[in-house]
Formats: C-alpha cells, sequence, structure tokens
C-alpha cells in the first residue's frame, strides 16, 4: 500500500511540475485553450496579449496545483496524446 501511495505522490509531483511548465511557456492561443478545459472558462487569445496573461496564468498555475489526482492524470494524458508534451 505505502508503494503505490509513494509512487501516486510522485508521479503527482512530476505531473504538477511538467504541466506548470508547459502553462509557463505557452502561448496566448494554448493558455486560451487550457483556460477552456481546466476551469471552464473562455479567454480570447487577443485579450490575454493585452495583460500578458499573467492573470490567466496564474489561474491554471493555481488549478494544476489544487487538482486532485485523476483530474491532473486525464489533463496530462489528453496533452500527451495530442502531442503538446512528452
Amino acid at each position: 500500500m505505502y508503494k503505490t501511495n509513494l509512487g501516486k505522490t510522485i508521479e503527482l509531483i512530476e505531473i504538477k511540475d511538467e504541466l506548470s511548465e508547459y502553462i509557463a511557456e505557452a502561448d496566448y492561443k494554448i493558455i486560451s485553450q487550457l483556460g477552456y478545459n481546466l476551469l471552464e472558462k473562455e479567454w480570447d487569445p487577443s485579450e490575454l496579449q493585452e495583460n500578458l496573461g499573467s492573470s490567466s496564468i496564474e489561474a491554471l498555475l493555481d488549478e494544476v496545483e489544487n487538482a486532485d489526482y485523476d483530474r491532473l492524470v486525464e489533463i496530462h494524458t489528453a496533452l500527451k496524446e495530442q502531442g503538446f508534451i512528452k
């Protein structure tokens, strides 16, 4: 049981790090798409450019930090399948 929990914990940390890095490096179009997928918010990429997307990026990073394991695995898997992350 402890190995399973430890494995999940390590995987969760790795997924959070990878998603956080991806969000920090994403362009406005990707940030907009992630906002819709993660937060169910529609952000216009041109509006994100006006404030450099800082509040949107912060909201996405907060979601990644606070999301549960299953949600993060779902997001991470979808991004991997689409070729956005390795």
